[in-house]
């Protein structure tokens, strides 16, 4: 269960994501993955991280630095943005979270708008 005490390290490929969410009090360490020099497998430190956060628009890329860090760098925690449910369901575990982009949208509309869908009702597109 992440904590006040948890030490997260933000990855991500967009700079506006690091300026954005790198001032949460929890976040420790930032990595940016467009700098070619940032080789997440040479950079020492990862590994006095609790907790690693993938959130660019490379999906895939998000699954294999998160992995990876978990391999690499003993990362005990990893979460991970992705636009595959399938994906969602064939990672997702204790150790490793994959938040589904498609899921959260449905999710967040469900909270905004709790009216029942009427599933026999005919589209017209």
């Amino acid at each position: 269960m992440l904590n006040k005490q948890n030490n997260i390290v933000l990855v991500t490929e967009d700079q506006s994501i690091l300026d954005f969410l790198g001032h949460f009090p929890n976040v420790t360490g930032v990595h940016n993955l467009s700098l070619a020099a940032q080789d997440i497998y040479n950079i020492r430190g990862f590994d006095h991280f609790d907790v690693c956060v993938a959130v660019s628009n490379n999906y895939l890329h998000n699954l294999i630095v998160c992995k990876n860090l978990q391999l690499v760098h003993n990362v005990p925690k990893a979460i991970c943005l992705s636009d595959n449910s399938m994906v969602s369901e064939l990672y997702n575990s204790t150790t490793f979270n994959v938040i589904n982009v498609e899921n959260l949208l449905s999710e967040t509309l469900t909270a905004m708008f709790p009216v029942p869908v009427d599933t026999n009702q005919t589209r017209m597109f």
